[in-house]
């Protein structure tokens, strides 16, 4: 259902900027899913596989400003955009969906860092937390990465440590490393909508994370909630792939430290199951949901 057309869409504006929001599904009694992409700097469209999440209840997505549909973009954005400036554009986009049911947080990558700075507010509305591919602390997140870039082959490992630039060594590294730890199926048109997005406007990550994807100098670099981890009660399902670029421990921190949390590794997948192994990522997001109710 990667091509439906939202059933509604406009925008909410937040001190930064204009958030373009849209809604797929039904409206129901259910809490709806509202959905955080990652990057930063990506757009919602990787993730609209979760839109066969919806037949019980709203699934909306939107784009952080800086990218995709929302305004500013670029230069203009990364000026005003921070992790702070993050959470508070969600909570004026959950401020247009507050129901007496609630609601869901589905979170990818580092968009688990938007999410969990929410989630320790301690909303009312919050009735639970997907963690997908996410992290508590990017120092961990870089581990992971570098133990990850360590295991290539000579050849790629060294063109990988010697820092992004223009020469192919350097782009056919990546791309291995991308083919083996971030999607191991050749990228649908929806995730390559997404990557074409980042690439044209990559301000925003190099602003939050830096230039180096493997040794971030941006302020997320030091960003860590693992101490604070305990304070979030909210039932949490905290997924990965056997192959994430994110390492085995993100996923071990968010397990240890969420006090209700189910953690799931999704073996044959890497850092998009919802896109490498769809059913079984659907399926397990789904048992969680119906424990909800």
């Amino acid at each position: 259902m990667v091509n439906a057309v939202p059933a509604k869409e406009g925008f909410v504006t937040s001190p930064s900027g204009a958030t373009w929001y849209g809604s797929y599904g039904v409206k129901s009694g259910r809490p709806p899913i509202i959905v955080v992409h990652g990057g930063p700097g990506m757009t919602h469209d990787y993730l609209l596989d979760l839109v066969d999440l919806g037949a019980d209840r709203e699934i909306i997505f939107y784009d952080q400003i800086g990218n995709g549909r929302s305004s500013p973009v670029g230069t203009a954005a990364a000026a005003k955009v921070s992790l702070s400036s993050m959470v508070t554009e969600l909570e004026s986009l959950l401020a247009e969906w507050t129901a007496e049911a609630g609601y869901l947080l589905f979170a990818h990558s580092s968009g688990g860092c938007i999410a969990l700075e929410h989630a320790l507010r301690q909303p009312k509305g919050l009735k639970g937390l997907i963690l997908a591919n996410a992290f508590a602390s990017g120092l961990a997140m870089q581990q992971g990465l570098q133990g990850r870039r360590d295991e290539l082959g000579a050849k790629d490992r060294t063109a990988l440590m010697a820092g992004p630039g223009p020469a192919p060594s350097y782009s056919d590294a990546f791309a291995a490393f991308f083919a083996r730890y971030v999607c191991r199926v050749p990228p649908p048109p929806h995730l390559l909508h997404t990557l074409n997005a980042l690439t044209a406007h990559p301000q925003i990550q190099h602003k939050l994370l830096g230039r180096d994807l493997f040794d971030w100098d941006g302020p997320l670099g030091h960003w860590s909630v693992t101490d604070r981890l305990d304070r979030i009660g909210v039932p949490t399902l905290a997924y990965g792939g056997g192959w994430d670029e994110t390492g085995p421990q993100c996923l071990a921190a968010l397990a240890a430290g969420l006090p209700d949390c189910e953690a799931t590794v999704f073996e044959g997948s890497s850092h998009l199951p919802h896109i490498e192994e769809t059913r079984l990522c659907l399926e397990r997001i789904e048992l969680f949901l119906a424990r909800l109710g």
